[in-house]
């Protein structure tokens, strides 16, 4: 009867003990994934996120899917919330769309600019590490600009053209 006892209070606490490294090592690693949803539907001040705070010591991999619904220019910032003992070091910021890894064409953090996307969807993965003694936190802010087609362009132009010639007529008048 002992034995048996024994045996299922070492089985409890060999089960409490299982549980209490799982939710230790899922601690480890925070994943975020965040839908946005159109990004050039989201309205001219685009989407800015909640904020993500992590323990120090801790990593993670954050990703923010959105799509696009016509050519247009993205600008992502970045900001962190920095103190004497607050901080994040950022290992990786990766913008994909499929298979394709779409480097920025301006910038470095805490913005990044990505130039003339085309529409359909895209992956933002931001990862790295909470560097200090508190941790550390940031949010970000995604915007779309559109970007004129060349026929807008050549269309803006010839209007422009056009009233240049009509002011130049009315002046030799």
């Amino acid at each position: 009867m002992f034995v048996k006892s024994l045996g299922a209070a070492a089985s409890t606490l060999l089960l409490a003990s299982a549980a209490l490294t799982a939710s230790v090592a899922s601690a480890a690693t925070v994943d975020i994934t965040s839908s946005v949803g159109n990004l050039d539907a989201v309205g001219p001040s685009g989407y800015t996120s909640s904020a993500f705070s992590y323990g120090s010591g801790q990593s993670f991999s954050d990703v923010f899917l959105f799509t696009l619904g016509s050519t247009a220019h993205v600008h992502l910032d970045v900001a962190t919330v920095t103190s004497a003992l607050k901080g994040l070091q950022f290992s990786g910021i990766q913008l994909t769309q499929g298979a394709s890894v779409l480097p920025p064409v301006g910038g470095g953090l805490p913005s990044f600019d990505f130039g003339n996307l085309q529409a359909g969807q895209y992956t933002l993965t931001l990862s790295g590490l909470a560097s200090g003694v508190a941790g550390g936190s940031y949010h970000i802010d995604l915007m779309a600009q559109p970007v004129p087609e060349p026929e807008t362009v050549a269309l803006m132009l010839a209007g422009l053209g056009v009233m240049g010639a009509v002011a130049r007529r009315r002046r030799a008048h």
